[in-house]
């Protein structure tokens, strides 16, 4: 950052990056009113000034040549298209201003191919520099969502990462009922302030539903701007989503949106039983579809004696979804979330292992 730097920046003047508007509007100046003037505007000073000093002397050449052929055909009543000296000096210009236009044309092409190259290797850099921050969705309510980031946390931080859960939005909030904000938090080892729900809200809904019956805004730029805050002080954020992806957090803003423009990996959590194999495929697409990476789809509860469709799913959802990693967790014995959450674990561990 600048802030805070030393004042030989102030004082040399940093110069802000272009962005794609102004290398677009260079290559229109480029084009529609002086080769040159353009790559200026974006920096190629060199190139900028060569091509509008090439572009005025076509310009000049053809404009008097122009001026010839007025001139005669206003004395003599015809143009001298049979050559001479005057004909071979406006081509000459009008090929040296072609020569302008297509080089200034070729530089504006060049600042925005790199322009959108650095954007794509920056978006690259920030997932790298981020594989350890996870979404945790479902393909639908009540699958075990809140253990699977609850353990998920705990892995991390069994790792040596300093870890921290996250639910933006809590609804269904009852009275006397440990919620999902507070497991993660136990889970997170750490009373921190920006954890906390933007919103609890009572009625069991989808976040944006619930903000409505309870008049209250939920705004995608504050969701955003305190999962910065929180990437910013811990190396790995769990995120625990409501429901399925496509759920809204905000009218407009669903997990995928989320998921999306923060770069966040995707962990899945599904029954294992009969019906999975639809949900989890349609999960995995919409993901996918959107360039969101899944790190995991994780069949949650599977029975000690599993029935035929829970025994089957596993391989049959890695012959139908190709390329994404399984995992499959036991029913436990117990109904404590907090024990659930301790004992999953360390089955969970392989999902940031790789």
């Amino acid at each position: 950052m600048l802030i805070g730097s030393s004042s030989r920046h102030g004082e040399t003047g940093a110069r802000a990056p272009i962005d794609e508007t102004l290398a677009w509007t260079g290559l229109s100046i480029n084009l529609l009113v002086l080769p040159g003037l353009g790559s200026l505007l974006v920096r190629r000073r060199i190139a900028g000034a060569a091509q509008a000093m090439l572009a005025g002397v076509g310009a000049a050449l053809s404009v008097w040549w122009l001026a010839l052929l007025v001139g005669q055909w206003t004395e003599e009543g015809s143009f001298p298209w049979d050559g001479g000296d005057a004909f071979h000096m406006g081509v000459t210009g009008v090929l040296v201003f072609g020569v302008a236009w297509m080089w200034s044309l070729a530089t504006s092409l060049s600042v925005i191919r790199g322009i959108r190259m650095q954007s794509h290797r920056d978006t690259q850099t920030q997932r790298t520099e981020r594989l350890r921050d996870f979404l945790v969705t479902g393909t639908d309510t009540g699958v075990g969502k809140s253990v699977v980031a609850a353990g998920l946390v705990l892995a991390l931080r069994a790792g040596g990462r300093r870890a921290i859960g996250f639910k933006p939005v809590e609804t269904g909030v009852e009275p006397g009922v440990m919620t999902d904000s507070a497991l993660l938090a136990r889970a997170s080892g750490a009373d921190e302030p920006l954890a906390q729900p933007l919103l609890s809200l009572p009625e069991a809904l989808a976040p944006a539903v619930a903000a409505d019956r309870a008049g209250v805004p939920v705004e995608r730029k504050a969701i955003e701007a305190r999962v910065g805050a929180l990437r910013e002080r811990y190396e790995s954020l769990v995120i625990e989503g409501a429901g399925g992806a496509a759920v809204p957090l905000a009218w407009g803003y669903t997990f995928l949106d989320l998921a999306q423009r923060l770069h966040l990996p995707v962990v899945v959590v599904a029954r294992p039983g009969l019906g999975t194999i639809n949900h989890v495929w349609l999960t995995v697409e919409a993901l996918r579809a959107r360039d969101v990476p899944v790190t995991a789809v994780v069949l949650n509860r599977l029975a000690p004696l599993p029935d035929l469709a829970e025994a089957t799913n596993p391989e049959a959802l890695a012959r139908l979804v190709p390329g994404v990693r399984f995992i499959t967790l036991p029913r436990m014995d117990t109904a404590d979330s907090w024990e659930v959450a301790s004992r999953l674990a360390p089955l969970l561990a392989t999902i940031i292992e790789n």
